[in-house]
């Protein structure tokens, strides 16, 4: 182990003499400013009027938009020198996107465009992961984005049905409405995703990300309009709990022009009902210039058993500012809102039951409610053009309320033998529950740096990040399966600070590309157990060092070789390292190494090949009693831990055509649904159809 360290000293050593070379670079590259012009028309060469054309420079991901005047006409002013993506877009017309290399002397481009889909949204602020295909080439890792378009086109009902798309990914389902995500990523164990990072553009999404990663809740798909996920290559920008990879949600932004709105009402048998709502908007010119949006969704149903129903609201408030003309500076604040009303229990069924009615439910009186508000204001300043500044403060309230009469099918105080509780009859008259009332709170501040020169580009990233738990459980055995109120049987407070940063560079070559980074997370933990007098506090901090390293070789613009070792990492949870009495137990943080090696290719047009071979290898140390009852060699007597070991390999190979000219079928039927409802259409659009549902980024 101290081999490695001495290793990555070495090349973070390196790369911080390559960065400070690579300074004089960057103030001395100051040039004449480019000039970026051009004409849209339709396919018989008619200039197309408002039409929205945005340039996205490859190496900071900022984005500029103009629009098209009466003959068809753009201009851009002011760029300096570079890479960019240009796309031309209008109502009406698919969108159309060209790679760009800009000099000093300028740049001039046509477009065409032909009939298609809705314009895209206007993004001025990066929150992806993979935005262009050149950054694509530089990513030495597994890389998947399911777009808008495959979206739109697979109309999956949750999330849950979304994310199978995805190779490597497994998702268990449990009520069918993906009220509890439970995602797994190459095999690693999926039970309430606690094994994966999932963010919403860029923000950590769960509950408390360092202290209780389990997810209890998920917003609906309705509220996204693409999803990203890497599976090797983002634990160096990205924490915690990186042990099988990240999911990164990304919200719409407001309409480019005008006023946009939309309107979808779904409904079936059991109850269902779907209502989705979204409007948006764009104001002003240059400085000043706004957009906004907001979309409401309104979902229920029965489920597929008795006893199961459910109803939620999801709403999306976002504005999106531009602080200068050139709209180096932007401002986007985005608000949330998730209510859950459910009355959903854990408990299955046994093969009794289940052959005397496949529906059974006994557990009527089990509800579960939650609501959570979150917040972010992103800032992005494109300092000069090799130099980014972002920053992201965050925050979130999430309050959970779970009322059940038993965890699992072995829980049932029928089967405890307990008085009063002696038959299935019973429980939903004699029989206690228990409350789980839960509350989190979350704060962060995320400032990041991106710097780029001939040689490389840099990522610098800071981030401090508290949450706070408080955890009540109530026993009720007097008043029934409708009490809501009982003995208190815990009462803690769980607190966790975190202060993280990390630098990544990339050393760009004509072909190659080598990327090493380093993390370090420094997490302060405390709990602090309320149900004796006094309260007793216990405390405790860890370090850990987040190493990885990540390779590229482009053989041509089509096909992409790629290989990287990373380190995993997830902190123990404040009742695991901390007891009751506020002791603190020996117990490391569960860290992996997840390595792998494949190659991106385009062989033809319009056909997309990925394969990976992959691995990962996580490790948990701890003198805990269950583990030494378990493994009897290891002895605290002897200085000998505990340790347990999980080793996961397999090779991915997803795929993705597209079909210029098909009729494409779609089945959605809902939970608990007899029959199935198939919406049949033609389409004669570029990217109609897609056998998987990986974007290509070309």
């Amino acid at each position: 182990m101290m081999d490695g360290v001495r290793i990555y000293i070495w090349v973070v050593s390196m790369m911080m003499i390559g960065l400070i070379g690579a300074q004089p670079a960057v103030a001395q590259s100051m040039v004449s400013p480019g000039e970026l012009m051009g004409t849209v028309t339709d396919q018989n060469g008619a200039g197309i009027a408002g039409a929205t054309v945005k340039a996205r420079r490859v190496n900071t991901g900022i984005e500029r938009a103009a629009r098209t005047d009466a003959s068809g006409k753009f201009r851009f002013e002011g760029f300096e020198p570079g890479e960019f993506l240009v796309s031309a877009a209008s109502v009406g017309f698919s969108v159309v996107s060209q790679a760009v290399k800009l000099e000093s002397s300028g740049y001039t481009i046509d477009f065409t465009l032909r009939p298609g889909s809705l314009a895209e949204n206007v993004s001025v602020i990066s929150t992806e992961i993979a935005t262009t295909p050149k950054e694509l080439q530089h990513i030495p890792g597994s890389v998947e984005v399911l777009d808008q378009q495959t979206l739109d086109i697979a109309r999956p009902f949750n999330f849950n049905e979304a994310l199978r798309k995805f190779t490597g990914v497994h998702v268990r389902d449990e009520e069918g409405f993906g009220l509890r995500p439970s995602i797994g990523i190459r095999g690693l164990d999926p039970n309430r995703s606690a094994k994966v990072l999932l963010l919403e553009d860029g923000v950590p999404l769960g509950m408390a990300p360092y202290g209780d990663s389990d997810a209890y809740y998920h917003p609906p798909i309705e509220r996204y309009n693409g999803i990203e996920i890497l599976k090797g290559s983002g634990q160096i920008a990205h924490g915690p709990n990186t042990l099988g990879g990240l999911l990164n949600y990304l919200t719409p932004n407001p309409p480019a022009d005008g006023v946009n709105g939309s309107v979808t009402l779904t409904g079936g048998n059991r109850g269902y009902f779907n209502g989705y709502g979204s409007i948006g908007a764009s104001f002003g010119e240059g400085a000043g210039r706004t957009g906004l949006l907001f979309d409401l969704l309104h979902k229920r149903g029965d489920g597929a058993r008795e006893n199961m129903f459910f109803k939620l609201k999801d709403v999306l408030v976002k504005t999106v500012t531009q602080l200068d003309k050139t709209a180096r500076q932007t401002l986007t604040f985005k608000g949330t809102y998730y209510g859950e009303d459910s009355n959903v229990t854990y408990s299955g069924l046994t093969e009794a039951e289940y052959n005397t009615n496949p529906r059974f439910n006994p557990f009527k009186n089990d509800y579960f409610y939650g609501d959570r508000l979150g917040g972010a204001v992103h800032y992005t300043n494109a300092i000069n053009g090799h130099a980014v500044l972002t920053a992201v403060v965050y925050g979130a309230n999430f309050n959970r309320d779970w009322w059940r009469q038993s965890s699992n099918s072995d829980q049932r105080p029928n089967r405890r033998g307990s008085q009063g509780c002696n038959g299935l009859a019973e429980l939903s008259t004699l029989c206690g529950n228990e409350g789980r009332l839960r509350t989190y709170a979350t704060f962060g501040v995320d400032p990041r740096l991106k710097l780029s020169s001939k040689a490389g580009e840099t990522d610098l990233g800071f981030r401090w990040h508290t949450e706070t738990q408080n955890r009540i459980q109530q026993n009720n055995d007097t008043f029934g399966p409708k009490g809501r109120t009982g003995v208190i049987g815990e009462d803690n407070q769980r607190k966790n600070q975190a202060l993280s940063a990390y630098i990544q560079h990339r050393f760009l070559a004509a072909k190659f590309t080598i990327t090493p980074g380093l993390r370090i997370e420094h997490v302060n933990i405390a709990r602090t157990n309320r149900l004796v007098s006094p309260a007793v506090t216990g405390e405790t901090d860890l370090t850990q060092l987040i190493p990885g390293i990540g390779v590229s070789f482009t053989l041509r613009d089509n096909t992409t070789f790629f290989a990287g070792v990373h380190r995993g990492f997830a902190p123990p949870r404040p009742a695991d390292i901390i007891n009751g009495i506020g002791g603190v137990v020996e117990l490391d943080p569960e860290l992996s190494w997840n390595y792998e090696a494949g190659v991106r290719s385009q062989p033809l047009k319009g056909v997309r090949l990925d394969t990976a071979f992959s691995g990962s290898i996580t490790r948990t140390r701890s003198f805990l009693p269950t583990f030494r009852a378990a493994l009897a060699q290891c002895s605290p007597a002897r200085a000998r831990p505990c340790i347990r070991v999980w080793n996961s390999r397999g090779v991915w190979m997803p795929g993705r055509s597209l079909i210029r000219r098909t009729i494409s079928t779609s089945g959605q039927p809902s939970p608990g649904f007899r029959r199935r409802n198939i919406a049949a259409r033609a389409s004669r659009t570029s990217a109609a159809s897609r056998t998987s549902a990986s974007r290509a980024i070309e």
